[in-house]
């Protein structure tokens, strides 16, 4: 076997297999698959990591905690998606808004219109917020 992991990862990898196999499924693993696995398992490990210490760095922490490592998680298995109707409502509000308030003011149309498509600007910016994804 490859001397890459400690013995402690080495025990969980033969518990693991041992498990599976304790719960009716037959499995037989040869060396190159373990390998395969380890070099998965470490990079996977690695890329949790650093996504980890990112958030944790954005939050001002000087440590990796829980919520962090759950948020790393949750964004790296593609569950932090943003929702998009709420981008692409958001879209049309700010477009609508835009040209009409810029309408507006250029045909002195009045104030409760230039309020009323600052409004809908606005909502179309907090809209985008809201639905784009978490970085």
């Amino acid at each position: 076997m490859n001397q890459d992991l400690p013995p402690k990862d080495e025990a969980f990898l033969s518990d693991e297999v041992d498990r599976v196999h304790v719960r009716g499924r037959t499995l037989a693993v040869n060396q190159y698959a373990l390998d395969a696995l380890r070099g998965y398992i470490r990079n996977s490990l690695a890329e949790l990591i650093y996504e980890a210490d990112r958030r944790a760095r954005l939050r001002g922490g000087n440590d990796i905690q829980s919520g962090d490592i759950e948020s790393a998680r949750d964004y790296l298995e593609g569950r932090a998606k943003g929702h998009y109707w709420a981008v692409v409502l958001g879209s049309g509000f700010l477009g609508a808004g835009l040209q009409g308030f810029v309408d507006a003011v250029a045909g002195s149309k009045g104030t409760p219109l230039i309020v009323l498509y600052s409004t809908f600007g606005v909502l179309g910016l907090l809209l985008v917020y809201y639905g784009a994804p978490r970085r």
